[in-house]
């Protein structure tokens, strides 16, 4: 399965829609994928180093999460949303950026802010310890701690 077709469903329903309940709206598949678009140009903006995996890390609105989640595959990255953990318990996922609205006090990350979400900024560590994929892998990682490379 290829990431494009995660996107399909937002190319041939655009009408369909998505609601978001946190805030009680509701979005059109169009306007969804629209942000995630403009979500995914900031990120290839910051150059983060594609097939590299990226913790999408206690976002508060669950909504933006998906959105930075569609945005990170749409961008050739591999997300990773973590809702609860402590960062400090998950250092062994070798992770190259890190996108949430918390703040992240290391002296081995180089902010930069999302504009197409409010408050939430991108961190890339600076540190050439992560995982690099390839062109050919598919990655599955899940929140318990276990990977998959088809």
């Amino acid at each position: 399965m290829s990431c494009n077709d995660f996107f399909r469903p937002f190319m041939e329903f655009k009408e369909s829609c998505i609601i978001d309940v946190s805030t009680k709206s509701h979005y059109t598949y169009n306007v969804f994928f629209q942000k995630v678009m403009n979500i995914s140009s900031e990120l290839f903006m910051a150059k983060l180093t594609p097939r590299s995996i990226v913790l999408i890390y206690k976002i508060s609105n669950p909504f933006e999460s998906i959105l930075a989640f569609f945005a990170c595959l749409k961008s050739d990255l591999i997300p990773f949303i973590v809702d609860t953990e402590d960062i400090k318990n998950i250092s062994d996922l070798k992770y190259k950026a890190i996108i949430t609205n918390s703040i992240i006090s290391s002296t081995k990350t180089l902010p930069i802010t999302l504009n197409s979400i409010s408050g939430v900024v991108v961190y890339e560590m600076d540190s050439e310890d992560y995982y690099k994929g390839n062109e050919n892998d598919f990655i599955i990682v899940t929140s318990s701690k276990s990977t998959s490379t088809v």
